[in-house]
């Protein structure tokens, strides 16, 4: 089970780093702001505060300020997944589901977890 554990943990890192190595500006629309937000509030406040404001974001900002305020949230939100990585790896295993969806670690986090 270890071993499971530890693969499972070693593809969370390798999938962290595909979704947040290119920071070029035009990757950063409002849709990707608006995921990483919903992201941040439904890890420290249990529900989802931005649903919705993809377009709001995307006209509000343009393309610089949006690679900063997604660098800026991104950091809050490697961080969990960092510091949570074993949790994560554990409940993947534990409910059978040892391959991640491509690129899509933040599907799988357990909600249950409070810090």
């Amino acid at each position: 089970m270890e071993i499971r554990i530890a693969r499972q943990m070693m593809t969370l890192a390798k999938g962290e780093g595909e979704a947040y190595s290119d920071l070029s500006a035009n990757r950063i629309d409002g849709l990707k702001l608006e995921h990483e937000l919903s992201f941040l509030s439904r890890r420290f406040l249990r529900k989802d505060l931005y649903r919705g404001l993809a377009t709001p974001l995307e006209w509000s900002f343009p393309p610089d300020q949006r690679v900063l305020l997604y660098y800026l949230i991104a950091l809050m939100n490697r961080e969990y997944l960092r510091r949570d990585r074993r949790k994560i790896a554990e409940s993947r295993v534990l409910l059978g589901r040892d391959e991640p969806e491509c690129g899509d670690l933040r599907s799988s986090t357990p909600d249950n977890s409070r810090r």
